[in-house]
């Protein structure tokens, strides 16, 4: 496939590929990157493209360097922070893009559009909180803390997550933000002895590392200067007073109330976008350049020409180019007039440490995405703003707006992945159009793959697709999700006489076309990738024809499907109460420590270190415990008689534990029955069933509905049984 050469400030449209071909376009676009030292960013309309794109990208280029910008995953406006995970993931992939050419940082970062809205912190105050050190390495214990707690870490008794420090003597315990696995530091006097990772679980040191990364705790800092600029900046942003405000209150304490990310632009005097970490784009936007409408910039300039696209000379990309007139390969030259810039951004000539400016790629209609995220929060903020109890920043402080999204996009070399093209003929010998002319903006090397559906209802379920292996001439690679996958795969394909060897790569599947003397040429094999969709991939003059079938093709279902369907199987006693909201008062409840009580309410009670909510339970002779919402785990749903009948036990009477041990007993006489049952049975045959899965699938196929997942474990269930030469229950 060709290229396009885009210069910083211009757009070229591609139609999307048909299946998953955008991640072998992209794949290339970004090696092609590569070669020149800059980076691609992949902005996606749709979130769970960014997440299949950075798993499918690997398969076609395994040696690119992928990371996933995440999202916070809470609503705007939220009164939760996000999980402590999502920060650590943030924080660390926004410093591999600001060092993509280092040896831990990035070729390809992907990220949803919405998530490339919220503003950031700069990338001065991730490069000023961000400190390493090394074995051997002279470190003042004092000193670390303090650095340490300004970054933002929790000083704890025991590490487990990200964020959190512990000091033991001379043993320092640190969970980097951005890190796998949390780090022990073995000091002797100022210098650092030894540096070993450990299991949080266990808390047992496992390998020796070199040296250690500390990026900063959160997205904002919290010393005194920040805390300071914070509430200066509210006085300035917000109405009202704000000393009625509790998060005002909390941040003059030195405290991050939950849900503070919302305020982050006010730790700042200027914020930034994550153009700011891609390295430079254009010196600044042109005189008289278009304004983008609402939809983004797709419109014709004022005069209703086109932009430059690729250099004379330079290779134009199979079936589209700029010489197609039309929506599609319109973009205005750079921001409108008057655009806002980013705040904190300026003029980006020179990109972080003077790499190459970055190329960006629009996939999918990133415009409709942007404009129903902003319909959906200007309307949040609306609703939320009309509560007295709230003082909230307007989305614009948080967001970026549309227009301005834009403005920053344009001044990099942008590919724009949109719409669909026109479906090209299937080229194999036994489509009736084969052979046909395609349409003019058909993507030649992407092509849709013939119809290799199994048909359950049939005698024989993979015929289309044996008769397809048979006729065509063209190479094929059948994609299994999973190693597990594959190996199912296998066993029914040679059910059905089809024997496809195994490879572990495509670049293996690639070497195997060549035929040799001891070796003659496979046609098609099987491997294991997370490729969503197949597709059809047709160079015929570098010598490339396969056609990549997965799962998705061969049995009508997509992989998020099927992967619900195995997760709806699993049930969890332990999940039955996930959230506070599940409990309302009255209810009666198992504490695993005290036994049965009654579920009053919540309630908020200082401990000297600042309000905490405890759940309150009632238990007989109106006794009460208050339970901490952290320890949620320990308490459960009674099942028993009916709520308001419900025995409730006397706190330190013993009765709970009497009540324990006697159900214990129990257990130990009923398993020591089964023992009893199961060697039995174990001692005798029984009969077992052949299970034929064509004649399974064609009597399930005529089953008008879907089952649930308890009815597709009760069946599997049963076939398990009915297969097995163990006698029955």
């Amino acid at each position: 496939m060709q290229l396009p050469v885009i210069a910083p400030g211009k757009r070229f449209t591609l139609p999307r590929p048909t299946g998953s071909a955008d991640a072998l376009l992209l794949a290339r676009l970004a090696q092609a990157r590569v070669a020149e030292k800059r980076l691609l960013a992949i902005i996606t309309a749709e979130p769970a493209d960014a997440q299949r794109l950075a798993d499918e990208l690997p398969f076609f280029a395994p040696g690119l360097r992928v990371a996933l910008f995440p999202d916070w995953e809470t609503l705007p406006y939220d009164t939760f922070s996000p999980h402590q995970d999502l920060i650590s993931e943030r924080l660390a992939t926004l410093w591999r893009i600001h060092n993509a050419q280092a040896t831990d940082g990035c070729d390809v970062v992907l990220l949803p559009a919405t998530t490339a809205l919220t503003r950031l912190a700069p990338p001065s105050f991730l490069a000023g909180t961000t400190f390493q050190f090394k074995q051997k390495a002279k470190l003042d214990e004092a000193g670390l803390k303090a650095q340490l707690t300004l970054a933002g870490y929790n000083h704890v008794s025991q590490v487990v997550s990200p964020g959190e420090y512990a000091v033991r003597g001379g043993l320092i315990d640190l969970f980097p933000m951005g890190s796998l696995v949390p780090y022990r530091v073995d000091l002797f006097d100022n210098e650092v002895d030894s540096i070993r990772t450990f299991d949080p679980d266990t808390q047992r040191s496992l390998y020796p590392v070199p040296e250690v990364r500390l990026l900063p705790g959160r997205e904002f800092p919290m010393d005194e200067a920040a805390r300071a600029t914070f509430r200066a900046r509210w006085r300035e942003k917000l109405e009202g007073d704000p000393t009625k405000s509790r998060i005002y209150k909390d941040i003059a304490q030195g405290i991050a109330t939950a849900g503070i990310e919302y305020y982050l632009p006010l730790f700042f005097e200027q914020t930034a976008t994550i153009f700011d970490y891609l390295g430079g784009g254009t010196a600044g936007p042109p005189q008289g350049a278009a304004l983008p409408s609402g939809d983004g910039p797709r419109n014709a300039g004022p005069q209703g020409q086109m932009p430059a696209g690729p250099p004379q000379g330079a290779a134009l990309p199979s079936g589209d180019g700029p010489r197609n007139a039309g929506p599609q390969g319109q973009m205005p030259a750079g921001p409108p007039q008057g655009a806002a810039l980013p705040q904190g951004g300026g003029q980006r000539n020179a990109g972080p440490q003077g790499r190459q400016p970055a190329q960006i790629v629009l996939h999918g209609e990133v415009d409709t995405a942007l404009d129903r995220f902003w319909a959906d929060t200007r309307e949040r903020h609306r609703f939320i703003a009309a509560d007295p109890t709230r003082t909230v920043l307007a989305p614009e402080e948080i967001f970026q707006r549309s227009d301005e999204f834009f403005a920053n996009a344009n001044q990099y070399a942008v590919l724009a992945l949109r719409g669909t093209a026109p479906p090209r003929p299937p080229a194999d010998a036994e489509s009736p159009l084969a052979g046909s002319p395609a349409p003019a903006s058909a993507v030649i090397w992407a092509r849709p793959l013939p119809d290799v559906a199994a048909d359950r209802s049939a005698t024989e379920p993979l015929a289309a697709l044996g008769r397809h292996l048979d006729t065509t001439p063209h190479r094929v690679l059948i994609v299994a999700e999973s190693e597990g996958r594959r190996e199912s795969l296998l066993e029914l394909l040679r059910d059905h006489q089809i024997s496809p060897p195994s490879v572990a790569t495509l670049a293996e599947f690639e070497a195997q076309g060549q035929a040799t003397a001891d070796h003659p040429a496979e046609k098609f094999a099987i491997t294991a990738a997370p490729l969503a969709a197949g597709f059809h991939w047709f160079e015929p003059e570098a010598g490339i024809s396969i056609q990549f079938i997965t799962e998705t093709e061969l049995f009508a279902s997509s992989p998020q499907g099927r992967r619900r369907r195995k997760q709806e199987q699993v049930s969890s006693v332990e999940a039955l109460i996930k959230d506070l909201s599940e409990l309302k008062p009255g209810d009666p409840v198992v504490h695993g420590n005290h036994g049965i009580g009654r579920y009053v309410g919540l309630i908020n009670i200082d401990l000297g270190d600042g309000a905490s909510e405890f759940l309150h339970l009632e238990y007989a002779d109106k006794a009460t415990l208050y339970v901490p919402v952290s320890q949620l785990h320990l308490i459960s749903r009674y099942t028993g008689v009916s709520a308001d009948e419900a025995p409730l036990h006397r706190l330190g009477s013993g009765q709970w534990d009497k009540a324990k041990r006697k159900a214990a007993e129990q257990v130990r006489d009923a398993a020591a029955e089964l023992l009893n049952l199961y060697a039995r049975r174990a001692a005798r045959q029984g009969h077992a069933h052949r299970y034929s899965a064509h004649d399974y699938e064609a009597f399930a196929s005529s089953f008008g509905f879907e089952e649930t997942p308890d009815q597709r474990a009760a069946i599997h269930a049963v076939i398990q049984d009915m297969v097995s030469p163990q006698p029955m229950d």
